[in-house]
């Protein structure tokens, strides 16, 4: 036995025995109570003193067992009844190191059935009903699975051993000395462990459901006096964030995507985590009677004026239980500041205004702000004919904030809050698709409100012979803008018709043009409503950006609904796949995404254990595929045509870049900022702030990113970077810009073409922006760069070259900017 747990066992055993002398000469219900009180605080220290001992963390509190009426009894029951009570099962939870693990999760099961669960305390024990025979157990810690196995579940104390984790520990600078108060820190793993479909439901509904996201995926720690902290057992080589509350923010940045979180890619003992103290707000929802609303909603809108203009920003964020909301400004500049409170669905909007406060860091406590006083207000929609519209939807307007709206019946009716108070009472917009939005008038006195909605020209698209949502084939209207009716009252006058029931579209406007493009639903069908009657239409069907099918519709009139089928002759054909790693293995596990036509839309598939995947149903010959998988760098592929067999796809490491942020006299930028890396597809890379206007930009692919910085002060840019080049510097709120003027060729090859942009004498391209080569006249424009001299030229992709390989054509033309001239026009000619 180790000597630090010698003197709790002693202690222990001197306390029992002076426990069951005392039991001896009780002879009363008041000293029998006191007894068993005694036997179970002389347990309770002989835990604490184990505990002190061992250095780890508080006590959890355990789950209450049920325990029987205590009857009349004497000194032998009394005596009876505290080892019965002390019969039952003990497991003890501990480290490699034979040190006890606090906050561990254990589940006891026999094939489906769960028999007991509970959790360890500050000792690591764990206190269970006992029972016959063997269970299987399993321990869950901090996210992940940690332990499983068999143990006897008869009474007595059972030891389960952790195998051996990982440990991340640091210390924490504010303002580069030590934290004025302890900070809780949580440790959130960068990815969920795959949970072992051998756990029965019972217990996988306790595993991934404990009651909340942070039992159940997060551990805490809390900095002592001197700002250390330490996780212990964590998984080996898990990747994972730091992330902390209050008025601390990450040193370097104040942007609060970013700020309070620092990304770990694996764990490690010597973190040094440097925060800055910012400005805290803090607030208590209430309703109009001062009682504090549960998840109440807060709208915060930031406005900033400058000599140069002036800028806003928007978030929007739930209250805790009690009403309350913490929201962290940083350093972040307004002049104004505007608080909507409302209650959980958004009723009884109210708005607060504030200028900044004469701190700039800590908290700022705004007290209680109540909402408006509401109302119910039963509203029937109907159309014309007065038949009932199920599915319809109604909001304040003006409005800053949309939630999710509450429907009509069957019966066409819904219950909604409108204000009481009288005080700039709301108009509702009632919405319904395939209808034109009405503005609805609420009087004060009246509980029942009538909407009558018209119809709005309608149009429906199939492809025959499918019914399910295809994400590879998009639908473009076009025709003479504006394209939809509300467009003529502009949106600050009418609320908008609902244009389509799919899950994503985008419009643009060229050369008195409207351009709507969508993805279908998921019957496969297109719907576009809210139409201007009266104008000849053309529908084209895409895959990839080229055309499958076109159409002409003639002019629709007011409230007509119209639907159309397309014809694919030859259907879809299958893409094969085998992704392999840098060293030529097969990659389980990656996933291959086809890029719609605006590579807005996308639909993926998992390759299996051979690394293959089949992507079904592709269209038209060609697509862009992207390839992705953990710790690898992404590619695209662009195959035209679709091979017939498998194609091979050799990943390789993935590129890191730094980026350094500084304004237009190079001073480093570290305002707040919000920096994004632009691909095709999905999402692939986050900035992680380094301080001092600094990022890194991990997991990129070879090849070129699109770079997108926002701030709030200055503006946006962005720019075209090659990830071959380890570091790039960006001038945020730059004026200068390279215009480019192009001039087609109809006898050039088809295919896509493009303009790049180096530094003069340097022919690694610092960005690139494709053409649409089938306009006789085009251009391209190259913003966020730095005064200087510059050189561009003409880009052809290669289309017999599964990489993205662009085969350079011309001579380059110089270009020169300076903060006396900003702006350099260009001209090419595709040869």
């Amino acid at each position: 036995m180790k000597s630090g747990r010698l003197l709790p066992f002693v202690l222990g055993g001197l306390a029992l025995l002076l426990g069951l002398g005392a039991v001896a000469f009780l002879r009363n219900q008041a000293a029998e109570e006191a007894a068993l009180a005694a036997l179970e605080a002389a347990a309770a220290d002989q835990r604490t003193l184990a505990h002190e001992a061992s250095g780890a963390a508080p006590a959890v509190e355990l789950e209450a067992l049920p325990e029987e009426p205590a009857p009349e009894a004497d000194a032998t029951s009394i005596a009876t009844r505290s080892e019965a009570r002390t019969a039952r099962l003990e497991l003890e939870v501990v480290d490699a190191a034979a040190l006890p693990v606090p906050g561990a999760r254990v589940f006891l099961f026999r094939d489906e059935t769960l028999l007991a669960h509970g959790t360890s305390d500050g000792a690591g024990l764990v206190p269970l009903p006992a029972g016959e025979g063997q269970a299987s157990f399993a321990v869950r810690l901090a996210g992940v699975t940690a332990l499983r196995g068999e143990t006897e579940i008869s009474a007595g104390r059972r030891t389960l051993t952790l195998p051996q984790g990982s440990q991340l520990a640091g210390r924490v600078t504010v303002d580069g000395g030590l934290p004025p108060r302890p900070i809780e820190l949580t440790w959130r793993p960068g990815k969920r462990e795959k949970e072992s479909p051998e756990l029965p439901k019972a217990v996988l509904q306790l595993v991934l459901a404990p009651g909340g996201a942070r039992e159940g995926l997060e551990t805490a720690a809390t900095t002592d006096a001197h700002g250390a902290f330490a996780f212990r057992w964590l998984p080996r080589e898990s990747a994972g964030s730091l992330r902390w509350s209050g008025p601390y923010l990450l040193e370097g940045t104040d942007n609060l995507h970013s700020s309070q979180r620092l990304e770990v890619p694996e764990p490690r003992t010597d973190l040094q985590l440097k925060l800055v103290e910012g400005l805290e707000i803090v607030l208590r929802i209430v309703d109009p009677a001062g009682a504090p609303l549960s998840q109440g909603r807060l709208m915060v809108r930031r406005e900033l004026k400058r000599e140069r203009g002036s800028s806003s920003s928007s978030t929007s964020m739930a209250a805790d239980a009690s009403g309350v909301v913490r929201w962290t400004l940083g350093k972040q500049g307004f002049t104004k500041l505007v608080l909507e409170v409302s209650a959980r669905d958004s009723s009884g909007a109210k708005s607060y205004e504030y200028a900044r406060p004469s701190q700039s860091r800590g908290t700022w406590d705004l007290g209680d702000l109540a909402t408006r006083a509401t109302r119910a207000v039963t509203l029937h929609v109907e159309d014309a004919s007065g038949a009932p519209i199920q599915g319809a939807s109604a909001y304040p307007w003006p409005t800053s904030v949309r939630t999710k709206d509450p429907r009509t019946d069957q019966e066409g009716n819904l219950t909604l809050s409108v204000p009481s108070d009288g005080d700039g009472l709301p108009q509702l917009a009632v919405e319904a698709f395939e209808f034109r939005t009405l503005l609805l008038p609420v009087p004060l006195e009246s509980t029942q409100l009538t909407a009558v909605l018209t119809r709005a020209p309608t149009l429906e698209f199939s492809v025959n012979g499918q019914s399910d949502s295809n994400t590879s084939l998009a639908l473009e209207l076009s025709g003479p803008t504006p394209l939809f009716g509300d467009s003529v009252h502009g949106p600050d006058q009418q609320p908008p018709t609902p244009r389509s029931s799919s899950g994503s579209w985008s419009s643009s406007t060229e050369d008195e043009i409207e351009r709507f493009e969508l993805e279908p639903e998921k019957g496969g069908k297109w719907r576009i409503s809210g139409l201007v009657p009266g104008v000849a239409l053309h529908a084209t069907l895409k895959s990839s950006g080229q055309s499958l099918s076109e159409m002409d519709i003639p002019p629709l009139q007011e409230g007509e609904r119209r639907a159309y089928a397309f014809d694919l002759p030859g259907g879809g054909q299958p893409v094969r796949l085998r992704v392999l790693s840098p060293e030529g293995t097969p990659v389980a596990g990656a996933r291959v995404w086809l890029l719609g036509a605006d590579n807005g839309s996308y639909r993926s598939v998992g390759t299996d254990a051979e690394g293959q995947a089949e992507v079904a149903m592709v269209y038209g010959g060609r697509c862009t595929l992207l390839v992705t998988a953990e710790r690898l760098a992404p590619k695209t592929l662009r195959l035209s045509p679709i091979p017939v067999g498998i194609v091979d796809v050799r990943l390789g490491p993935p590129r890191t870049v730094e980026l350094e942020l500084v304004d237009p006299a190079g001073v480093p930028f570290t305002e707040s900022a919000f920096v994004r890396v632009g691909t095709q597809g999905p999402g692939l890379a986050k900035a992680l702030p380094q301080g001092g206007g600094r990022y890194r930009l991990e997991g990129l692919p070879h090849g070129f990113v699109q770079l997108e910085v926002w701030s709030a002060e200055l503006g946006s840019s962005t720019l075209i970077h090659d990830t071959s080049v380890p570091f790039v510097r960006m001038v945020v709120g730059e004026k200068c810009r390279v215009q480019v003027a192009v001039k087609g060729n109809p006898s050039a090859p088809q295919g896509q073409w493009a303009v790049a942009i180096a530094v003069a004498g340097s022919n690694q391209p610092l960005a690139r922006n494709p053409l649409e080569a089938e306009l006789p006249e085009t251009g391209a424009h190259f913003a966020g760069l730095a005064a200087g001299s510059y050189e561009v030229w003409l880009e052809q992709l290669d289309p017999d070259s599964p990489e993205e390989n662009w085969v350079r054509h011309g001579t380059p033309k110089s270009a020169a900017i300076s903060a006396s001239a900003p702006t350099a026009q260009v001209a090419l000619e595709i040869p």
